[in-house]
């Protein structure tokens, strides 16, 4: 069986600060065809943010890029979650769904439901593992000017593989 199986906490904006992807065609991008496409800007994702929810340092997590803060990010991969969760729901069962499920904190703030058991993991740190491993193999310098100059192929290459 193959496939994506999971939604990848990623979101492109454009240089306007536009959200033009998320999830996996937010991670990575078919390498262009034509070379007026290479000339392009292409969306930079911003992945990792979920770190700025959790109790880390503040140097542990991940730089944002500049005009977008952690709350406004997050919202945003909220917003589609939201969108796709109501659309998929809407598609097995016609009509309106409306499902809120929320704790109210004191200071009107939403909490969850539920305690996360466990710790930070997940596929970004599988991922993180084997660039590290295509650096030792290739070269870290090699592998940092890929990254640098062609983000969204290396990150094609690492979610082929």
């Amino acid at each position: 069986q193959a496939g994506v199986f999971k939604t990848n906490t990623v979101l492109a904006y454009d240089d306007n600060l536009q959200l033009v992807a998320w999830g996996y065609p937010a991670l990575a991008q078919e390498p262009p065809k034509k070379k007026k496409a290479l000339a392009k800007p292409q969306p930079k994702p911003v992945e990792l943010f979920k770190l700025h929810l959790a109790g880390i340092k503040e140097e542990d997590k991940p730089p944002l890029p500049p005009g977008l803060d952690a709350k406004r990010v997050i919202t945003d991969y909220l917003h589609e979650m939201n969108k796709l969760i109501l659309e998929t729901l809407n598609s097995r069962w016609p009509g309106t769904v409306d499902l809120t499920t929320r704790t109210l904190l004191p200071g009107m703030k939403l909490g969850e439901i539920t305690e996360r058991s466990g710790d930070l993991c997940g596929s970004s740190y599988v991922d993180r593992e084997f660039l590290k491993f295509l650096g030792r193999k290739l070269g870290f310098a090699a592998m940092k000017k890929l990254k640098e100059n062609h983000y969204g192929q290396m990150q094609y290459l690492v979610q082929q593989f």
